[in-house]
């Protein structure tokens, strides 16, 4: 729907006709960037797990033997709030998210953890990135096990 009192320009993508003519395309990759914040700092931070349905929560363990050791940890990475989460491994289901917990955590060195930048709405990037439509798109980019 066009807005009354908004100027609008053509946009480069196929299905989108015009947008606003006072945004800029970028690519998301462009607007992101990778974090290499490891938890060798001597901080003992709590495991988060990443879920397709609540995505970044603080991992609830059957009992205290189960957690990892601060010296365990070392190489794992640091999530910050309103980071992008992405699980290489389970993004075919939907293994990406942004952090919105206030605490500080740690996920596998698999995982590739993002700052986001500042222009965007973190729960709107949460919910887009792990939306049917994406996941779709994230299975055509797949090769073998991962993306």
């Amino acid at each position: 729907m066009r807005g009354k009192y908004i100027q609008y320009k053509p946009s480069s993508i196929p299905w989108l006709a015009e947008i606003p003519s006072h945004w800029e395309e970028r690519r998301f990759k462009f607007t992101v960037i990778l974090s290499n914040k490891s938890n060798n700092d001597g901080k003992l931070r709590p495991m988060l797990s990443l879920s397709a349905y609540n995505g970044i929560q603080v991992k609830q363990y059957e009992h205290e033997s189960a957690k990892r050791a601060l010296e365990d940890s070392q190489s794992y990475s640091v999530v910050n709030k309103n980071n992008l989460v992405v699980n290489p491994m389970w993004l075919m289901q939907g293994g990406i998210g942004v952090s919105f917990i206030d605490i500080e955590g740690i996920v596998s060195p698999a995982y590739r953890i993002y700052n986001l930048n500042s222009e965007f709405q973190p729960k709107f990037c949460d919910y887009l990135l792990r939306s049917h439509y994406y996941v779709e798109e994230y299975n055509c980019y797949i090769r073998g096990l991962t993306t």
